[in-house]
């Protein structure tokens, strides 16, 4: 998930700077709630934008479990954001996309993971990834296919995931010593 984030940053810093160097028409806005500031570019041959917002469930493409509340950490915190990338020339283009959302459950670890390894078979095979990275084999001959890798957690955390190396989806699960469960929904969309 770190590399994920590194990686949305990284390719915001660039679609910037590229367009600085090639005096590119830069347009900020920020529309009223629930939507958040977008930028677009536009330059000669190129145009690009990103956008913060706000995330939902139909963001995600997964029902919130039944009961579940929007978690947060801090009284400032948000529950959920939806940020997006699009860079697009004559050369090609580049789309990047992260929504993630917090939530918390009274109920079981095992409930909450069985409704969302179900909501997960969706859209195929469901990995998972849970416990440490460390020993895990993985065998999977399609190149497009998504792994595990060094994606984990604690023992006792559970990791599921779901889709291509592309495109897919993550829910991760953290069980609570007071009883309940933390848990967090992730859709990625990452360019080829």
């Amino acid at each position: 998930m770190l590399k994920t984030l590194q990686y949305l940053a990284g390719a915001a810093a660039v679609t910037l700077v590229a367009g600085t160097l090639f005096s590119a028409q830069v347009q900020a806005q920020t529309p009223p709630a629930p939507e958040g500031p977008r930028a677009t570019i536009n330059g000669s041959g190129f145009s690009g934008s990103a956008e913060v917002r706000p995330a939902t469930a139909a963001d995600l493409g997964l029902a919130v479990y039944p009961g579940a509340a929007p978690q947060r950490d801090k009284a400032d915190d948000r529950a959920g954001a939806n940020l997006g990338l699009n860079w697009s020339s004559s050369s090609g283009s580049f789309n990047f996309r992260v929504v993630a959302l917090k939530f918390a459950s009274v109920d079981s670890l095992a409930d909450v993971a069985a409704y969302y390894r179900r909501e997960l078979a969706r859209f195929g095979h469901v990995l998972d990834c849970s416990g440490p990275a460390t020993g895990r084999s993985e065998q999977r001959e399609d190149p497009k296919a998504l792994r595990c890798g060094s994606d984990g957690g604690k023992p006792g955390e559970l990791l599921y995931k779901v889709g291509t190396k592309q495109q897919f989806r993550m829910v991760a699960l953290q069980p609570l010593a007071t009883g309940g469960v933390h848990f967090q929904l992730v859709r990625l969309e990452l360019p080829d």
